[in-house]
């Protein structure tokens, strides 16, 4: 088992237009509408410590999924775990969460699993056995692990949360591991370009009886 360092990963959160106004005199207009318009901020990324940040990622997680998103073109979630597989998954790598820093409430989260988890996860067994049959050049099965799926609530997106998610994966486990791989669906093309956007490229597309995938890896090597 290869344990992470709980950590929190820190970033400023201070919303652009307050560091606007300590440095302008005047309010622009431009600025104002800036202030109305941005996505929400004040955040902290950390690991989760207790029951109470995976019961906080599991009612994120179904706010997101597939079947309770209106529109999908802004993404949404498609397994949903339960809070014994998510107490098995932070025992076994942890995981990462970002918390609003009033309210201490998960808004965003970016989940861990170990390839050895592979017989508990159908969509990980499956990602596992079509990289291995595949055999895609520079992957290492033997170091690397699995980002079960990510999320930002809505308020949050826009607001370098994604981004802050897999810093605090790469500054967690880049020690221990030499890469990242997860399964990205092919009708959430938005994901699909946020993931592209971090680093990540397309190793392989497969299907399964949920949905077609593309396999996609983060080298750190």
């Amino acid at each position: 088992m290869k344990n992470s360092q709980f950590q929190t990963c820190t970033r400023d959160t201070t919303p652009t237009p307050w560091r606007l106004l300590s440095s302008w005199t005047h309010f622009p207009f431009q600025y104002f509408f800036l202030f109305h318009t941005m996505a929400k901020q004040g955040f902290t990324v950390r690991m989760a410590s207790h029951d109470k940040d995976l019961i906080g990622i599991l009612r994120l997680q179904h706010e997101n999924l597939k079947d309770n998103v209106p529109d999908k073109s802004h993404g949404f979630v498609t397994l949903a775990h339960n809070l014994e597989l998510l107490k098995s998954m932070n025992q076994e790598i942890g995981q990462v969460i970002a918390v609003d820093d009033e309210t201490d409430q998960v808004v965003g989260y970016a989940l861990s699993k170990t390839i050895s988890m592979r017989d508990r996860i159908p969509l990980l067994r499956t990602l596992v056995e079509k990289l291995e049959k595949s055999q895609p050049a520079g992957l290492d099965l033997e170091n690397c692990y699995a980002m079960g799926q990510i999320c930002v609530d809505q308020p949050y997106r826009g607001s370098g949360m994604f981004q802050a998610l897999y810093d605090c994966h790469r500054r967690s486990f880049a020690s221990q591991y030499s890469s990242v791989v997860t399964a990205i669906s092919a009708s959430n093309p938005r994901s699909l370009r946020a993931h592209q956007k971090v680093g990540f490229r397309i190793l392989a597309t497969f299907d399964d009886p949920v949905d077609k995938w593309h396999a996609v890896i983060w080298d750190w090597s």
